[in-house]
């Protein structure tokens, strides 16, 4: 292309921004496999391009949050049990005393 081409870089901006808002669409869709097939696109046409390239962090960020394994689960506190009482062991002296 001509760089001195007025025309010809209107009508690639507007493309690269057609497949912007084609990518922002499918976003809304959660069809995030043709958002990223159309910022691709757009990116063939203009690799430089600040706002599709913001669009394909925006969506590789999405994909790994989605790709990451959960958290782990937040520690639950059993309760401890209480400890049973100690039975009352009677000797031979006491049970001749408590007969008295």
């Amino acid at each position: 292309m001509d760089p001195g081409n007025k025309q010809a870089s209107t009508g690639i901006g507007k493309l690269v921004e057609k497949y912007g808002f084609l990518a922002d669409r499918a976003l809304k869709k959660e069809d995030e496999k043709n958002a990223r097939i159309y910022i691709e696109r757009g990116l063939r046409i203009r690799p430089d391009d600040t706002s599709l390239l913001a669009r394909l962090t925006h969506l590789d960020e999405l994909e790994a949050a989605r790709l990451a394994p959960p958290p782990p689960p937040e520690p639950v506190e059993l309760p401890q049990p209480k400890p049973e009482p100690k039975p009352v062991v009677n000797t031979s002296l006491q049970l001749l005393e408590s007969l008295e």
